[in-house]
């Protein structure tokens, strides 16, 4: 369950290194890129070339979209952006489909109902055995009328599989990815909408493919599939400006951070790029042994951006290592004592990203006796500072 919000919160789930897992075959039909691209986390392509799932507990498969349009402009630093409108969120918590203009087309099988929310009491439900017939389905419907770019955020348990069933997301009348769960856990799954008016679908189809009964029954079915999709927490959030964090105000309120793990980042006065403040954390930080702290923001946007940081970093492994994280993904890694401040430029992809400002304390979790034996850079201080971070979103 996601934890309670706030200025040193938890996002509402962390980031995992695993590559998605699905069973489900495509659609027959291609898909097409209208104005908005499912979520894929992707590293900068100057530096790691692969896609990855985005944030979740489990595994939504990867789609390779690009989107083909972008906001009119891009905002000012520090400019809070127009929100889309509506913006909302809907747990189902009414029990029924009546807080948001749901609708439902095709077969009507969808419920709301307490069989297996992810959290609160409720959350939408869909079984194969309420689709009467093969290559029939039931939607979901979500009508959206957009002012300004927006992301489109749930949580999916789906475990699903061919032939028998297929669960999908689809905006505009339009394929957008294969939606299955099979680890047993929930799924954070999005996309990126684009100004405008909009109908997000979740489909979920009996035997799509018209395979024979005889067919259906002689295929051994999977130990994950039950033949049902839930579907909670559906939320819609705004695009994220450009800004500038130089932590003027003293602490993390400016801008959605988000401290986790081990230990926590603190603002310091004493050591800064420019202004009067830098963010830091060290080896004093984290009271165990070894662990790790965490600084994180969600980046969402329609056409991507940059992110530079300047990052002075007193570390040396094996003792403690700094990194930065693009979905789970290090793209950054710095093992030595460095007495200079170092930009470090990244390249943010389309969609939702999580960037995350790592913190390793005795990254093997070497035993204490090992540790204070082995030598030190006599300029070594076991600790990092972050400062002037400028995200720019492309237009």
């Amino acid at each position: 369950m996601p934890p309670t919000s706030g200025s040193s919160t938890s996002n509402l789930t962390s980031a995992p290194s695993a590559s998605p897992v699905s069973n489900i075959s495509q659609p027959t039909a291609s898909p097409m890129v209208p104005t908005y691209a499912p979520t894929i986390s992707n590293a900068p392509s100057d530096k790691l070339p692969t896609y990855a799932p985005t944030i979740a507990p489990s595994k939504v498969p990867p789609v390779t979209a690009t989107p083909t349009s972008a906001p009119t402009s891009a905002p000012s630093p520090n400019v809070t952006p127009p929100l889309p409108s509506p913006s909302f969120f809907d747990g189902f918590e009414t029990g029924d489909f009546s807080k948001e203009n749901w609708t439902i087309t095709g077969v009507d099988a969808w419920v709301v109902d307490q069989t297996r929310p992810y959290e609160g009491l409720f959350s939408a439900h869909v079984r194969t055995e309420d689709i009467p017939e093969s290559q029939l389905y039931s939607d979901l419907n979500l009508p959206l009328s957009l002012e300004a770019s927006g992301f489109i955020q749930f949580y999916v348990y789906a475990p699903v599989a061919q032939p028998w069933e297929t669960f999908e997301l689809w905006v505009d009348g339009q394929f957008l990815t294969p939606l299955t769960t099979e680890s047993g856990e929930w799924a954070l799954a999005g996309s990126i909408l684009g100004p405008g008016d909009h109908i997000v679908t979740w489909r979920y189809s009996k035997n799509p493919a018209g395979a024979p009964d005889e067919i259906i029954d002689s295929i051994p079915k999977p130990d994950f599939r039950l033949g049902e999709a839930w579907l909670d927490n559906v939320r819609l959030l705004a695009a994220t400006p450009s800004f500038v964090e130089n932590w003027d105000t003293g602490d993390f309120s400016a801008n959605p951070w988000v401290l986790s793990e081990d230990g926590n980042w603190t603002i310091t006065d004493e050591v800064k790029f420019e202004g009067e403040f830098s963010a830091t954390v060290g080896s004093t930080d984290i009271e165990a042994s070894s662990g790790t702290a965490d600084l994180s923001i969600d980046l969402i946007t329609e056409k991507g951006g940059t992110l530079t940081s300047k990052v002075l970093a007193s570390v040396q492994s094996p003792f403690d290592v700094f990194e930065i994280l693009i979905d789970g993904i290090k793209i950054v890694e710095q093992t030595d004592v460095s007495e200079d401040w170092v930009e470090e430029p990244l390249n943010i992809q389309p969609g939702k990203r999580q960037v995350t400002y790592r913190y390793v304390k005795n990254p093997n979790d070497l035993d204490g006796f090992v540790i204070e034996s082995l030598p030190k850079d006599p300029n070594y201080k076991g600790r990092v500072w972050l400062d002037n971070i400028v995200f720019t979103a492309n237009a």
